[in-house]
């Protein structure tokens, strides 16, 4: 089972906090206090390291003239960024609207946060990031994803099709926000298949109780129902033939059946000497009858 990952409250925690603090300006006071209350009304997902349940670059299981729809009216999304660090031409915070950079190279930013919900003909997205040197949270403006036409694919960003998006301060660039939108729609083209479905996870209960501990959320995990298997040797007992070919894994992909469902085909190993369900990534899977 992922590990909870509590990125949201300690988000919130700290948002809480700087609002007790005389003299903040009103637009920062209202991002926090807007913080704090999608905390309070998002219900949580956790997503692997760098944040892509499948990294689809083409988004195959979204049509954008489709209007697009999240799962609950408020989610929120937690993933490590994996490595990733946010270059330096991105802002770490703001003053009075203004976009305030880090003198380095870049700024390490690990832990990631995507509020998303619904507001009429868009999805309204808050973006927060946490930083390793100083240990604060920074929170970006609101952008907004129109619900239909939200994807230009004659146009490309980092090998996937532009995401088209209105932005609160239009003096931050959209690059800003590029590693968790895509993240988001990443989240949404998984959980359009057929076969994916979200269910609870319940926090540990710690065998002490420590007061000045944070307590944790209770998150949803994507399920993957994968079709029942009986224990073959997958396409051939041989090996080496077209039609029997050497063990290998095969990699989990969307297919599109002709009644134009999309389901998960889930990774395997094919050609096995056992049949054998492998999952490359931690999701939650059960067999279907």
């Amino acid at each position: 089972m992922m590990e909870h990952l509590n990125y949201s409250r300690q988000l919130a925690r700290q948002c809480m906090d700087l609002l007790t603090v005389p003299g903040i300006e009103h637009d920062r006071r209202a991002l926090l206090s807007s913080v704090v209350d999608l905390h309070g009304s998002s219900t949580k997902f956790i997503l692997p390291d760098g944040g892509r349940l499948y990294d689809d670059n083409e988004f195959r299981a979204l049509d954008e003239s489709v209007p697009l729809r999240l799962p609950y009216p408020c989610i929120a999304l937690e993933y490590q960024s994996n490595g990733r660090d946010r270059e330096m031409d991105e802002p770490v915070g703001h003053v009075n609207g203004v976009p305030q950079y880090e003198a380095g190279d870049s700024v390490s930013a690990p832990k990631r946060v995507v509020y998303a919900r619904e507001h009429g003909d868009y999805i309204v997205a808050t973006v927060a990031f946490w930083t390793r040197h100083d240990g604060l949270w920074r929170v970006l403006p609101e952008c907004a994803i129109p619900n239909v036409g939200y994807l230009d694919r004659g146009m490309s960003y980092s090998g996937r099709p532009a995401i088209k998006a209105a932005f609160q301060n239009p003096r931050v660039p959209m690059s800003d926000y590029m590693d968790e939108l895509g993240a988001l729609l990443c989240f949404l083209n998984i959980l359009h298949c057929s076969n994916v479905q979200a269910h609870r996870s319940d926090p540990k209960r710690a065998g002490k109780k420590i007061k000045s501990a944070l307590p944790f959320d209770t998150y949803h995990l994507l399920t993957i129902a994968a079709p029942g298997r009986a224990g073959s040797a997958g396409e051939g007992a041989e090996t080496g033939g077209h039609r029997s070919p050497r063990e290998h894994l095969r990699r989990g992909h969307i297919r599109r059946l002709a009644d134009d469902r999309r389901i998960w085909v889930n990774a395997t190993v094919v050609a096995a000497a056992r049949g054998t369900c492998v999952v490359t990534k931690d999701y939650a899977v059960r067999c279907a009858a």
